[in-house]
């Protein structure tokens, strides 16, 4: 190989590693545009009504699937509660120490999952004076338009390292 052809060569690699960490660095890579265009904004919505507390819009997204209605002693087929409910039960489950708060969210990753989308962030959050860290997950669809979202949980026991982004085995 000639020595301008190693230089061209060599003058590409930079841009090859900045292509290959942004690639990993994306939390969306494995969405397609349309999808992604829905879900960004709404991830970021989820995350900081969850954070500030603020059920009275949370409630417009949350699907109040059966872990919800769990949360709120609710019967696992019950239907879904209205807005005025939902914020009075979520503050009553809070102030019970029933459920963590997000206390931060740092998204991690997005992936297609049959029928909607797994998203993962770095998250903290606390719960009758105790604080927790580590990946967790929460289970996003798209139908007609709008993004809704399941609850949250923590992907596996702490001690977790957020700085992996992924499962640690256990």
């Amino acid at each position: 190989m000639s020595i301008k052809a190693k230089i061209l060569t060599l003058s590409f690699l930079p841009v090859l590693f900045v292509a290959i960490g942004a690639s990993k660095a994306n939390p969306f890579a494995a969405v397609q545009p349309a999808d992604r265009a829905l879900l960004e904004p709404a991830i970021k919505r989820f995350a900081q009504d969850q954070m500030k507390l603020n059920w009275n819009d949370l409630w417009e997204i949350d699907e109040q699937d059966i872990v919800t209605k769990r949360d709120f002693s609710l019967k696992d087929d019950a239907p879904s509660v209205q807005r005025s409910e939902y914020v009075e039960r979520k503050e009553d489950a809070l102030a019970s120490g029933g459920v963590p708060v997000l206390t931060s969210f740092e998204l991690t990753s997005v992936t297609p999952d049959g029928d909607g989308f797994i998203v993962n962030s770095c998250s903290a959050a606390k719960r009758e004076g105790f604080h927790f860290k580590g990946i967790i997950e929460v289970k996003a669809h798209i139908r007609q338009g709008k993004v809704t979202f399941g609850s949250w949980s923590f992907k596996v026991l702490m001690p977790h390292s957020c700085s992996q982004k992924e499962d640690s085995p256990v």
